[in-house]
């Protein structure tokens, strides 16, 4: 599930939260295709409290091109 928190979006599955806060809807569906570890790695790599970009999963998805999630 996707959720608005203060602006920008979260993701769930299977009642527990998933890394990352991101900048739209749009990002957010496209997030569930990442693992966790993905995810959580890309969120510490920024600011704290950084959001996560599209343009930001694009590049995660073109370095690792053979990894897919099961979110």
């Amino acid at each position: 599930m996707i959720h608005e928190v203060n602006g920008h979006y979260v993701i769930s599955s299977g009642h527990m939260w998933l890394p990352g806060c991101y900048e739209d809807k749009r990002t957010a569906q496209y997030a569930f295709q990442f693992d966790d570890c993905t995810l959580r790695d890309l969120q510490e790599s920024i600011n704290p409290g950084g959001i996560i970009t599209m343009a930001m999963l694009k590049t995660v998805r073109k370095e690792q091109p053979c990894k897919s999630a099961s979110s």
